[in-house]
């Protein structure tokens, strides 16, 4: 019997390929997710500067942080706010890429140690999603 749940689902609506929670189940799979729109809820986990944050898993999970850049400046987002992202998973970060991607100069100190990660370009973050907590 399937659970009729919001929570941690896969949805395929509209263009999003994924629509729900950063958490275990998505971070396993997320290698299918890339080039693909999705949609991610988690708690701003650190913000890098004013184009560019993490997100965390939930505390029940090993899940590493996400990347995620905007190509504006960013609304008002601080760690441990939950977010909505809705953009294009990315594989094998690339300073030099994301920069022309975002037509920004990036400080390369803040981004020395993302190379090669997965991360999200985002084209809409919601800061007025309810926290799970």
């Amino acid at each position: 019997m399937e659970a009729d749940t919001e929570d941690n689902e896969q949805v395929a609506e509209g263009d999003d390929a994924y629509i729900g929670a950063y958490d275990q189940s998505w971070y396993d799979d997320n290698e299918s997710y890339v080039g693909e729109e999705v949609t991610l809820s988690a708690d701003v986990n650190e913000v890098i500067d004013p184009t560019a944050f993490t997100i965390a898993g939930s505390d029940d999970t090993t899940v590493d942080e996400l990347l995620i850049v905007h190509p504006e400046n960013l609304p008002e987002v601080s760690p441990e706010l939950t977010v909505a992202v809705t953009g294009t998973v990315k594989e094998d970060f690339d300073l030099v890429t994301v920069e022309e991607e975002l037509g920004v100069d990036l400080d390369d100190a803040l981004y020395e140690d993302r190379d090669g990660e997965n991360y999200v370009h985002a084209t809409e973050i919601d800061d007025s999603v309810a926290s799970d907590s």
